[in-house]
């Protein structure tokens, strides 16, 4: 992260996980900072199996009363569901859920998100 830092590479979403297989390390950065951060990982994970998913796109709810209303997780996740949208990563806080979706279902996940959730109904594709 430090090499990407010192290249300018913006990076978001950031999980790490422990299987079988051994330790999985997943982040997000920006689409305009893609060939860099590929270059990064490439050199220092020199060896290791790395996977590059450029189709996808973030969606998150955030909200500082999320910690005092069970069940905002499960809302949100049945979107996900209703839309039938894969989810390939998701991080979350006391504040807010991040998840990390196929480019092509972020519309309808969004409109979705913001029906659940009676926001506005100003939402552009």
């Amino acid at each position: 992260f430090t090499l990407l830092a010192e290249k300018g590479v913006v990076v978001d979403v950031i999980t790490q996980s422990h299987s079988e297989k051994g330790q999985r390390l997943a982040f997000s950065v920006p689409s305009e900072d893609s060939a860099m951060a590929e270059e990064i990982v490439a050199e220092v994970m020199a060896g290791a199996q790395v996977e590059i998913h450029r189709s996808m796109a973030k969606v998150a709810i955030v909200g500082v009363g999320m910690r005092n209303h069970p069940g905002v997780a499960a809302r949100f996740f049945k979107v996900l569901d209703d839309e039938k949208v894969d989810l390939d990563l998701v991080s979350t806080s006391d504040i807010s859920i991040t998840a990390i979706i196929e480019k092509t279902g972020l519309s309808a996940v969004a409109q979705g998100l913001h029906r659940e959730f009676q926001l506005d109904n100003s939402v552009e594709s």
